[in-house]
């Protein structure tokens, strides 16, 4: 089953069967007569200094390593190893570099030479596996796959526009009833689907694609795209919950009440999840505000704060005051969390930070994260998105408004984000940075829901192009779905194992089988109408005052 990552058993003297995802073999000698030693640095290691790797022998095949290729490496042969760790600039030492971005099951000859430049010879022995074909061809069979279930569906309406055959105009699928126009905006299910989908691929190992993993430090990758994409759509559905209840007369202190009870509900929810494992937690350690807590108390407090903003007319001028006012808090919100994270002690610096392998375990021992400082930026991405849900309800008819208004918060958002952190993954101003939860990173992840949603918007509730299934439907039990699969996670059917699964395509097809299961789960509790509602995360956004005009 590996025939796309396929690769010999052996090559020379090299066993090509011990190399595991995203490894390869370098072979590293010397044409110099003095001794020569190996430093080795990741490109994934912010500021690191080069280490001490191995001494290099003379003969071919006595320093060979076995790399990991998921980031670029920096090799560099020094004269001498009387130093453990080297900078990387200024170092009197060196002979040679090599800068190279090394591919899977590859196998590599690095020399180094007395050359001017001080550049490393490199020669490939083996070639390199394309990791990303398996991601390519999976990707289009579930698309096929789509397209002859949505043609099975639609087969009465899709042949006579194809054929203009008369016979066929009054052709139905047996036991089909055509639905009426849903007061439901479906782009946002399925942009919650999407999220949910992707959370579980991540979770799931991500095919071991290091591009779905999270950022070491700073940095975007899609991993860290998913939880605030979850928070910014569940302030646009606030707004939207909130008027279909006031439509219904539910007293406000009610709807409170409710907010309230849903909020400890996720709270309790997410504390239980988080001693999954099976041993019992250390408190010294016990994270305490994680994902569900996150959203428990984000939704409580911007419903509150939505609850005091909601007006019976919903008019231009009230919406950019909204819009405004919110921003400028945030902006004081976020230096209070900055001066709050400096004085409970973070050790570690927004713009300048340090060595990475000790940023995880200093990051962890920190008061921040056990109180719970990321909830004020938290609470501006969810906000910023009820702001979005107020456009909807602002110009339900005015499609052209509600997209003009998406692009403007978009491009603004973006525009700002990126100068924050000087259009860099790493680095700038202000750095994209998860681990904060920075200021440019909240900017950047909120364009890019809006940008998304605006897409959805139109193919999905404008022109009706897509109907949003299958996705729709992970979206309307999406807390359902990230419970459940945290609590099977390592269970049959959802998880299996075939040999070694030491490819991406056999670790691809393992997560696309159990996120197809959960996407059949979804599908048939949707149509028996089962849903988990805890807060507005499920398909509470029911837009009863928005008819969409196509």
């Amino acid at each position: 089953m590996s025939w796309i990552e396929s690769r010999p058993d052996r090559f020379g003297n090299y066993d090509i069967n011990s190399l595991r995802v995203d490894q390869a073999f370098i072979n590293f000698t010397s044409d110099l007569a003095s001794d020569v030693w190996l430093y080795e640095l990741s490109a994934d290691c912010l500021q690191c200094p080069y280490r001490l790797l191995q001494h290099v022998g003379k003969s071919a095949g006595d320093s060979v390593v076995k790399i990991s290729t998921a980031f670029p490496h920096k090799f560099r042969f020094r004269s001498s190893d009387k130093e453990l760790v080297v900078p990387e600039f200024n170092d009197s030492y060196q002979i040679c570099d090599i800068n190279h971005d090394f591919g899977e099951f590859g196998v590599y000859e690095v020399r180094a030479t007395d050359s001017p430049d001080k550049i490393c010879q490199m020669e490939v022995l083996l070639e390199p596996v394309n990791i990303y074909l398996p991601l390519v061809i999976v990707l289009l069979f579930v698309i096929l796959v789509d397209i002859l279930v949505w043609l099975s569906r639609n087969y009465h309406t899709v042949l006579p526009k194809l054929f203009c055959n008369k016979m066929f105009t009054n052709l139905k699928a047996p036991g089909v009833v055509e639905r009426p126009k849903s007061s439901r905006l479906i782009s946002l299910d399925a942009f919650r689907g999407l999220c949910i989908l992707l959370m579980i691929f991540v979770h799931d190992g991500g095919a071991s694609y290091r591009f779905m993993q999270h950022a070491t430090w700073d940095g975007l990758q899609v991993a860290d795209i998913i939880f605030p994409w979850f928070l910014w759509i569940m302030g646009v559905c606030i707004p939207i919950s909130l008027k279909g209840q006031y439509k219904k007369q539910i007293p406000t202190k009610t709807i409170i009440k409710k907010a309230g009870i849903r909020g400890l509900k996720l709270l309790c929810l997410g504390l239980m999840l988080g001693t999954i494992g099976g041993s019992p937690q250390d408190l010294k350690f016990y994270r305490i505000f994680g994902v569900l807590q996150r959203f428990g108390i984000t939704y409580f407090l911007c419903t509150l704060l939505a609850v005091w903003s909601l007006k019976e007319r919903f008019q231009v001028n009230e919406e950019v005051f909204y819009h405004r006012n919110s921003f400028v808090k945030f902006k004081h919100l976020h230096k209070f969390q900055t001066v709050l994270q400096a004085t409970l002690g973070l050790v570690v610096s927004i713009t300048t930070p340090p060595s990475l392998d000790t940023v995880s375990e200093e990051w962890q021992d920190t008061l921040t994260e056990k109180f719970g400082a990321k909830i004020i930026c938290s609470f501006g991405q969810v906000w910023v998105g009820v702001q979005t849900g107020f456009t909807f309800l602002t110009y339900p008819d005015e499609p052209v408004n509600i997209l003009s208004r998406l692009g403007f918060r978009a491009v603004l958002q973006g525009l700002i984000g990126g100068l924050l952190c000087n259009w860099q993954q790493a680095g700038g101003w202000i750095p994209v940075n998860k681990n904060l939860w920075s200021l440019s990173y909240v900017l950047v992840t909120n364009a890019m829901a809006i940008i998304l949603l605006g897409v959805m918007y139109v193919v999905i509730d404008l022109y009706k192009i897509w109907t949003g299934s299958p996705i729709m439907e992970a979206g309307m039990n999406s807390i359902f779905l990230y419970v459940v699969h945290l609590t099977v996670q390592k269970m049959s059917p959802w998880h299996w194992t075939y040999g070694s699964m030491d490819t991406h395509f056999l670790k691809l097809i393992e997560s696309t089988w159990g996120i197809s299961l959960w996407v059949l789960m979804a599908v048939w509790m949707h149509r028996k109408k089962i849903y988990y509602k805890p807060c507005t995360l499920s398909p509470a956004a029911r837009v009863e005052n928005i008819h969409i005009s196509s």
